[in-house]
């Protein structure tokens, strides 16, 4: 079989491949989708639910959606899939409960127990006991948590917009819950699990929460990324998520160049 054969079936197999695979598709489509690119509808909603939209940008754009809309110009199908794996979301009762979680507490709450153990910092033996002396059964979580966070802090990574330290880290991560939520809330409405009026309270909810705890949209990327870097630790993601904070805060074609935060 000749090498120009063998480069046309292997093209056939990838394009069967991404045909039938719709991660695979959402991945390409994320590749070469515009950055923060903007919708027809953005332009007709109030300045207000517009800027409420964009507390969302930066979870928005890692998963390749619009940042300026509450459609998110995904397909329904790869948006309920989000939803079912990534948040257990399969109808409206399991969308409203994790949508109340993320309003009412989130990973927030387990940043506020770990935070003086990674201020205090230490031997990593001591702070697990520590944890696990206040905490009980929800000690192995938090001991994780704390570990990234100082992974982080100690990472010598160049990340020029990740400033983790203990003044950054007094901001708290409402951020990383209110941009979540945001999204969420989008992504529900549009796989019908709640409407439109409760997609517009959450997320005018999101960044009103978001508004009382940040000056900038700068302070506000800080916490969402301190946020992924507790849930997540030191990862490529992080990487990633870096960069899309540094475009949506320099790049002069981002979203937020549009709209002050306050």
């Amino acid at each position: 079989m000749s090498v120009v054969w063998v480069a046309v079936l292997l093209l056939i197999g990838a394009a069967i491949y991404v045909v039938a695979n719709p991660n695979a598709k959402a991945a390409i489509k994320s590749l070469t989708r515009r950055d923060f690119a903007k919708s027809a509808e953005g332009a007709q909603i109030s300045q207000t639910r517009r800027r409420a939209l964009l507390a969302g940008l930066i979870n928005s754009e890692q998963a390749g959606f619009i940042g300026d809309s509450l459609a998110t110009g995904s397909d329904r199908k790869r948006i309920e899939k989000t939803l079912a794996n990534v948040w257990g979301v399969v109808d409206k009762q399991s969308a409203v409960a994790v949508l109340n979680w993320l309003r009412q507490s989130g990973h927030r709450s387990s940043f506020g127990a770990v935070l003086p153990y990674v201020l205090k910092r230490g031997d990593r033996l001591d702070r697990q006991k520590a944890i696990e002396k206040e905490f009980g059964e929800n000690a192995a979580e938090l001991c994780k948590y704390a570990d990234h966070l100082i992974a982080c802090m100690d990472s010598k990574k160049e990340r020029p917009i990740f400033t983790i330290d203990k003044e950054t880290l007094s901001k708290g991560i409402l951020a990383w819950d209110a941009s979540r939520m945001i999204v969420t809330a989008r992504m529900a409405y549009e796989s019908g699990y709640i409407d439109e009026k409760v997609a517009w309270a959450v997320i005018e909810n999101g960044y009103d929460a978001a508004a009382a705890s940040y000056e900038n949209w700068r302070e506000f990327a800080i916490g969402y990324l301190i946020g992924r870097a507790m849930w997540g630790g030191d990862s490529n993601e992080l990487d990633k998520l870096c960069e899309i904070a540094q475009k949506a805060l320099n790049d002069k074609k981002s979203l937020w160049k549009t709209i002050a935060f306050k």
